[in-house]
């Protein structure tokens, strides 16, 4: 219900109206709008599954990142408030330390754990960013007429004068829109822990 509105935009009111109850009601439970925003980002983050540890780093953080990009592909609007608040609940918590504990024992220290840790993270929010868990607009026109567009609302003959474009797109909708934003994201996920274990191996042997 709330996810598909979002709660960054709900008012204390209407969310005591959407529980069959007035405002006051909710202050009984809650001091404000930002401890409820607090609770409820906590709350869907304890749907992240911690894994067990079978001592591949790369294999362990991977399977954790996608626990944290599948939470905000299922409710969008933790997103906005993981952007624009501290996220520090307990859960929180509990995710940032395993996500730091298997960097650790890979062997990451000081200022590249720091930098690890945020690329990673940052990394999930970027590709949710980019490619949104909701339905795509369709295209509008700019002030001079001009349409804008995506890649999948291109017809053939605008991409024709562009090989590599045209070779791109078709791709692209061969594939399933879903399937095709796993694919990306895991892609670029693998790459991303590739490069930091070869940031490790030039550490020990320079």
């Amino acid at each position: 219900m709330l996810d598909e509105e979002g709660l960054e935009g709900l008012s204390m009111r209407r969310l005591g109206a959407r529980l069959e109850a007035g405002a006051t009601s909710v202050y009984w439970y809650v001091a404000n709008k930002d401890e409820l925003l607090d609770l409820a980002m906590d709350e869907v983050l304890a749907e992240i599954t911690i894994p067990d540890l079978t001592g591949d780093w790369r294999a362990d953080l991977y399977a954790l990142v996608k626990g944290l990009r599948a939470m905000m592909f299922a409710h969008p609007w933790a997103l906005q408030v993981y952007n624009n608040r501290p996220v520090f609940g307990p859960h929180a918590r509990e995710y940032a330390e395993a996500q730091l504990r298997l960097l650790r024992s890979a062997g990451f220290v000081g200022d590249d754990l720091d930098g690890a840790f945020h690329m990673i993270v940052d990394y999930v929010r970027g590709s949710v960013t980019i490619d949104p868990p909701r339905p795509v607009r369709r295209p509008r026109r700019h002030s001079d007429g001009e349409q804008r567009m995506t890649l999948n609302d291109s017809t053939p003959d605008v991409v024709a004068p562009y090989p590599a474009l045209r070779e791109y797109r078709e791709h692209a909708l061969t594939h399933d829109r879903s399937l095709l934003l796993q694919r990306r994201f895991d892609f670029g996920l693998r790459v991303l822990l590739e490069g930091l274990a070869r940031r490790l191996d030039n550490a020990k042997h320079p």
